[in-house]
């Protein structure tokens, strides 16, 4: 019998690139290496598997249940970038691994503003606190502690951050 994987526990898997290839596979290389590396510091005291465990599963039709297990790891980030235009959309879902189920997904669109790199930066802050919240959310109605009311607290003022650097992005 394996062992149960460390609670806060998450791999970010290659994101699809969809549109123009070079750019959008380009984008989609560069968000999940920092996602990545901003979640390993986000959850403190969690595990967030290695880029190059989770490039192991680029192009595998595997099951996220066989990715939990193999990289004994909680939870599953996926996800698709998309540039277009002045935009780019970016669409991800935070999977229970053992359950096989969505725990939460997301879609948005992100001004690319000053550039590529700055519009990454702005993708990959708004989702590694999106995810953060999001895992230790769903770690605290696993244990059903008093932390789920926290959790809960956190995952409104993470939102209420997002909407407000969505409006301030927007000049509203």
């Amino acid at each position: 019998i394996a062992a149960a994987p460390p609670s806060l526990s998450v791999v970010v898997l290659p994101f699809h690139a969809i549109g123009a290839a070079d750019e959008a596979e380009a984008l989609a290389e560069g968000i999940g290496e920092s996602l990545t590396t901003d979640l390993s510091r986000a959850l403190s005291g969690g595990v967030v598997a290695s880029r190059s465990s989770a490039n192991a599963y680029r192009g595998r039709a595997v099951t996220t249940r066989q990715i939990g297990e193999e990289l004994a790891v909680r939870y599953v980030l996926e996800g698709s970038v998309a540039p277009e235009g002045e935009l780019i959309r970016v669409n991800v879902q935070l999977i229970d691994a053992a359950a096989d189920a969505h725990l939460w997904a997301e879609r948005f669109d992100q001004p690319r503003g000053a550039g590529a790199l700055a519009a990454q930066d702005a993708i990959v802050a708004r989702l590694a606190r999106l995810v953060a919240v999001h895992v230790v959310l769903a770690e605290a109605h696993r244990t059903g502690t008093e932390a789920a009311d926290d959790a809960e607290r956190m995952v409104m003022r993470a939102r209420g951050i997002a909407l407000s650097s969505r409006m301030s992005a927007e000049g509203v």
